[in-house]
């Protein structure tokens, strides 16, 4: 698994999660909403297909086709 983030502190972030096996697996990704400037109340969704991704307790869980990426949006309520 690989993970980029690409911050706009205060106001939102993407985050690419690739998976570079072979197989389908699913991904957790540990964000600290606080230091990125977000607080608590933020949304996370996949940002090519706009449905949402479950976000608790700063982690983000995706699942991942074999050689694929989800761009995964972060943004404040």
């Amino acid at each position: 698994m690989k993970v980029s983030l690409y911050l706009r502190e205060g106001e939102g972030a993407f985050l690419v999660v690739g998976n570079l096996r072979a197989e389908v697996t699913e991904c957790t990704v540990a964000v600290d909403m606080a230091q990125m400037g977000l607080g608590e109340d933020v949304r996370a969704w996949n940002a090519l297909s706009e449905r949402d991704l479950p976000l608790q307790d700063d982690r983000i869980t995706v699942r991942l086709r074999p050689n694929s990426f989800v761009l995964a949006r972060l943004e404040r309520r």
